[in-house]
């Protein structure tokens, strides 16, 4: 580890504010152009350019490692174009593509996706990103500024306890947190291991944890663990799936993303990312 500062450019289509603050992760901040995290224990920052992004390393020197978790965060080896030629008959998501062509999803850490979306439940982006930052700061400090936190282990959180979390604004989501760090200090539940197993299989296992439903479970399978057929459906993809797909009202969330899955297949957490954003904004 280093206080030396590294830099490098990639060149590749990356949205970066949908990809990083649109709503799959709640740990990066935005200051003067500069979006600044945490990725794999080293503090990054992202700069936004045409054809690509510089970005800049604080604490590990070593510029090959740092080049390569950043394209494995961001999935910079996922090709949009293929994407987009896949669907080109989908005039909804080609629709889409042309406002948000570069939005990813995200590889991040289980855990940390996992607490991040309990603490979503019934909530809105501003209130989620404040627990989420909240529950940061539990962790190790590693650096100057206020995003400087390595995200605390599941002991760290159980120590912390539910009365805290709940004084840091999570409310009844406080201890579905605990829960989920009780199961997985037990080992009732391998969050790694879940990469390896079938999509629904994976499903079951996370919703044993309390709090955790339909649309956290694929959420997190989504985002953090690899299932490219995971489809969450939220308030946003249900409206698009029923006003520009033409599905029913009367269809349930879970019937909305059995039908995306069997449609998109691999495609479907791109789809429903895509979707999502394009109705929310």
């Amino acid at each position: 580890m280093t206080n030396n500062q590294i830099s490098g450019y990639i060149d590749t289509p990356i949205d970066l504010e949908s990809s990083l603050c649109g709503g799959q992760s709640f740990t990066w901040i935005m200051k003067n152009e500069l979006f600044r995290g945490v990725i794999r224990n080293v503090i990054i920052e992202f700069q936004q350019k045409e054809k690509g992004i510089i970005w800049n390393s604080y604490n590990n020197d070593n510029s090959i490692y740092v080049n390569q978790i950043i394209v494995e965060y961001l999935n910079l080896n996922f090709d949009l174009k293929k994407f987009s030629e896949r669907n080109i008959k989908d005039n909804v998501l080609q629709n889409s593509l042309k406002k948000y062509y570069g939005l990813r999803i995200l590889n991040q850490d289980p855990w940390e996706c996992l607490v991040s979306f309990i603490c979503s439940a019934a909530s809105n982006l501003n209130k989620i990103t404040k627990n989420v930052q909240s529950i940061m700061k539990i962790g190790e400090k590693i650096g100057p500024e206020k995003i400087d936190y390595l995200f605390p282990s599941p002991q760290k959180i159980l120590t912390f306890g539910e009365k805290k979390l709940r004084n840091l604004g999570l409310g009844f989501r406080a201890p579905y947190v605990i829960d989920a760090a009780i199961k997985i200090i037990e080992e009732k539940i391998n969050l790694k291991s879940l990469e390896f197993s079938s999509y629904e299989d994976s499903k079951k296992n996370l919703m044993m944890i309390n709090g955790v439903g339909e649309k956290i479970a694929d959420c997190v399978l989504a985002f953090s663990l690899n299932f490219p057929n995971a489809f969450p459906v939220d308030r946003w993809v249900r409206r698009s799936l029923i006003n520009q797909y033409g599905l029913s009202e009367k269809l349930n969330n879970y019937e909305l993303g059995d039908w995306a899955r069997k449609r998109f297949k691999d495609d479907g957490s791109y789809v429903q990312q895509y979707l999502f954003h394009s109705m929310k904004n």
